[in-house]
């Protein structure tokens, strides 16, 4: 079975490296390096947060394909919900391909999250914030681009 057979993609066009990577932070593109989370984050102290890795892969057009982008906002979702935290899929998938589109990537690694904001301490999240966040990195080529050999071991 061919990858294409099982991928959902997400075609985003023109895709030439940017000059500086941006990121999308709660409905705006800001530079990457630009942002910070305050100390008392929630997600800092307690893990309160959710991410997905997605890929996206170069086309032939020059553009780029992100792989099953529903499936994995949906997956992110269902994180959030356990947290209680509200997740808009299609605020996130237009985060995921505007941040794409602006960085001009198309070998891709993509990483949205989400995560409770500042307040104090405490695991009490009620009347914390939430932010949601998309960063997007070139892909690197892992060990040279050589193969390697894998295996599940019994324990």
């Amino acid at each position: 079975m061919s990858v294409s057979a099982v991928a959902t993609v997400t075609p985003i066009g023109d895709a030439a490296h940017a000059s500086k990577p941006l990121t999308w932070f709660d409905g705006a593109l800001v530079a990457s390096d630009s942002q910070q989370a305050g100390l008392t984050t929630h997600a800092l102290h307690y893990g309160s947060g959710v991410f997905e890795g997605i890929r996206a892969y170069a086309t032939a057009d020059g553009g780029a394909a992100v792989f099953r982008l529903p499936e994995h906002l949906e997956r992110m979702r269902k994180g959030c919900e356990l947290l209680g935290m509200d997740f808009d899929v299609a605020e996130a998938t237009a985060a995921v391909l505007q941040t794409l589109r602006a960085n001009r990537l198309g070998d891709a690694y993509i990483r949205p999250l989400a995560w409770y904001g500042d307040g104090g301490f405490g695991l009490d999240v009620t009347g914390r914030s939430h932010h949601l966040m998309v960063a997007t990195s070139a892909t690197n080529l892992h060990l040279n681009g050589n193969r390697t050999r894998v295996s599940v071991s019994k324990w």
